[in-house]
């Protein structure tokens, strides 16, 4: 971990700190809604449900993954060459863990409705891309709020 001064924290350290809470914030916001779209499913196709499971466990694995390497490289604290390469690579396995998951129940064969796959993994990416986005925008709001609070 960085420091700096009397073991005080960079902002950098909290910059990513903030990063990680954020992705755990909007991985448990996928597992909600993970929950909710196979209940729509099973009111709409009861048959369906475990295929949207699947298609969004694939994207919540996605995102775990990606925590967990945000987690790691911020242990390590990589200087900025390093920290591209990690960023570089943790996209090249997320896309390819993602392209096999996705890819699996059609070769399988394993009763999956592969529209019910696709609804749930795009419901899972929507509700990442939304997610990060409220969630970032909130921390935001927030270390204003306690700036403001801090010069009153």
């Amino acid at each position: 971990m960085s420091k700096s001064g009397i073991g005080m924290p960079t902002s950098r350290h909290h910059s990513a700190l903030a990063e990680i809470k954020s992705v755990g914030a909007v991985i448990k916001l996928q597992s909600i809604a993970t929950i909710i779209a196979a209940l729509l499913a099973f009111l709409i196709q009861a048959q369906a449900v475990r295929s949207v499971i699947y298609g969004s466990v694939v994207a919540l694995l996605s995102s775990i993954y990606l925590l967990r390497r945000m987690q790691r490289a911020e242990s390590l604290a990589l200087d900025a060459k390093e920290s591209l390469r990690q960023v570089q690579q943790t996209a090249a396995v997320r896309f390819a863990m993602t392209a096999v998951l996705l890819a699996l129940p059609l070769l399988h064969r394993h009763g999956f409705l592969y529209a019910g796959v696709w609804m749930g993994f795009v419901a899972g990416q929507i509700v990442w891309l939304i997610g990060i986005a409220f969630v970032q925008v909130a921390q935001q709001k927030s270390g204003q709020d306690k700036r403001h609070d801090k010069s009153s």
